[in-house]
């Protein structure tokens, strides 16, 4: 069996510390907050670098590392103590001053999150007579990363065969949307409508009942 991996559409950035210095402009949380853990703080020897400070996210909303989407970033250490994951910290996040400055800042470009997280996965493999192509999808599949869904699944369509079967793996997926269900109706157009061939796997029972409820069941082979 052959398989190939491909990286879509990475979303962190790669270039150097200095690099990422000189394209930032605005301030990042670190220096407004002034917690003293970034690398190099105060506070560091006493409570460790937060990851904020470290986690390159390509520049996203202008911020130096998570330096401006740090709300978006598990372990972060904000009011004196660690922070949980996303979801555990989203309503203390978004009513804070920081997250709110850094919205009104970007305006229409504000990134509420990274257009991907742990960048969308393209797999071709020989499954008998049929080439099959598929996509490991988010955690959280949902308007912000639409962008990365777009350039998946053409990447998917380049590589159709005269027999491909699609599979989009929901294995890490626990939260979709209505724009999630719309993307997934517009792949299913363009990979041929009726005549595709499309599984969903690895679906959990909440996704399930999403899926369920909009009748995906008559669209796609769900297990």
């Amino acid at each position: 069996m052959e398989e190939n991996l491909y990286w879509i559409s990475p979303f962190f950035g790669s270039g150097t510390h200095a690099m990422e210095t000189a394209l930032t402009q605005k301030q990042n949380c670190w220096e407004v907050k002034k917690c003293g853990r970034e690398p190099g703080g105060a506070k560091v020897a006493e409570m460790g670098i937060c990851p904020a400070s470290n986690t390159k996210t390509g520049f996203i909303n202008h911020g130096e590392f998570a330096g401006r989407i740090c709300w978006a970033i598990t372990g972060t250490f904000c009011g004196g103590k660690q922070q949980g994951t996303r979801e555990e910290k989203s309503m203390s996040c978004t009513k804070c001053e920081f997250y709110l400055h850094v919205k009104e800042e970007e305006g229409s470009g504000f990134k509420l999150l990274p257009p991907e997280e742990g960048p969308m996965v393209t797999i071709s493999a020989k499954k008998g007579k049929k080439t099959e192509v598929g996509l490991r999808l988010v955690e959280r599949f949902d308007h912000n990363v639409f962008d990365g869904f777009e350039k998946a699944f053409n990447g998917m369509l380049r590589a159709k065969k005269d027999e491909t079967r699609y599979v989009l793996d929901f294995k890490r997926t626990t939260y979709l949307d209505s724009a999630a269900l719309g993307m997934m109706l517009l792949f299913r157009e363009k990979a041929g409508g009726p005549q595709s061939d499309i599984h969903l796997v690895n679906v959990r029972p909440a996704v399930r009942q999403v899926l369920d409820t909009a009748n995906f069941q008559k669209l796609f082979h769900i297990r």
